[in-house]
């Protein structure tokens, strides 16, 4: 979700040929110089990319008869970790290693949290959570017309105690229908940047944003069956809505996202994305019985 909301204030810059050959070659571990044995046929910029450089490639082993289609990911200097909430190249290709092998997802991962090869991995806190909803607070709180929000911000942090008992297992992070190839049959979930342990229901709050109550309640059943064959634990209803509210505090408070849009405003710049989340907030606290209906968004 990031990537496609995401802006970057200076254009990508990509390697050359011969540091791309190079690059490829460590990756299929050729013996021979790396650019001898890498033939870069045809490139591409990613039309979508934003927070890292990416691009298509079409390239060839010099043994091989077929061509590869790969898409690549580069690492930038600059780097914004958003509070700590994600982490750089470096990081997501270590999560690629551990993805896998993961399997069934949340299922599997979770027995496996215990594992040494997954201590590098973030763990999301008290702290962590309160950030995102003291962020979100400071930001609309000289709004008149959402002067609920910095009120739900405060009901928020009462509820982490809820994310924070439930089961814990390895979750993307921005498990958005944009971050998700489907392909064949099989979904493949990239941009694995934002990867933490957590629980697993802000993935299903995240793939469910904004969608029709139908699909969403069919979403739900079909992780509970995916998740515990034998039945959802007690709480995971509690868990999921405290996860939705997490969820689009999780992007109210992104200080980088929102600042062209509340920076220097009598009232917010409304763009599409800011009512999606400003209306997930608003529907969230009034699932839970924290908003008047007087206090509806005028969106």
């Amino acid at each position: 979700m990031s990537n496609r909301l995401r802006g970057s204030p200076h254009t990508p810059r990509y390697p050359s040929q011969k540091r791309l050959a190079a690059g490829l070659a460590t990756i299929f571990r050729t013996n021979k110089p790396a650019n001898g044995n890498i033939a870069i046929l045809a490139r591409k910029p990613n039309p979508l990319g934003s927070t890292f450089p990416t691009e298509i490639v079409k390239c060839r082993l010099r043994r091989e008869r077929n061509t590869l289609g790969l898409f690549v990911k580069y690492g930038t200097k600059e780097f914004d970790g958003v509070h700590g909430h994600r982490g750089n190249v470096s990081y997501e290709s270590k999560v690629y290693q551990s993805a896998r092998w993961i399997g069934k997802f949340h299922a599997t991962s979770e027995k496996l949290l215990p594992s040494p090869r997954l201590r590098f991995l973030r763990r999301y806190g008290a702290n962590y959570y309160k950030g995102w909803a003291r962020r979100t607070k400071r930001q609309f709180s000289r709004f008149d017309r959402l002067s609920w929000i910095p009120d739900l911000c405060d009901e928020f942090e009462k509820l982490i105690p809820q994310l924070l008992s439930a089961p814990q297992t390895i979750i993307h992070g921005e498990y958005f229908g944009s971050n998700i190839i489907y392909q064949n049959g099989a979904s493949h979930p990239a941009d694995w940047q934002s990867t933490a342990i957590a629980p697993g229901e802000i993935d299903l709050a995240s793939l469910t944003h904004s969608w029709p109550t139908q699909i969403v309640q069919r979403c739900e059943r079909e992780y509970r069956k995916s998740r515990w064959p034998s039945g959802a634990p007690k709480g995971f209803g509690e868990t999921l809505d405290v996860a939705r509210f997490y969820m689009n505090l999780r992007w109210l408070g992104d200080t980088t996202l929102m600042a062209p849009l509340l920076r220097g405003q009598e009232r917010p710049i409304l763009s599409k994305n800011l009512k999606k989340f400003i209306k997930g907030l608003y529907d969230a606290g009034d699932k839970m019985g924290l908003v008047r209906d007087d206090l509806a968004p005028a969106l």
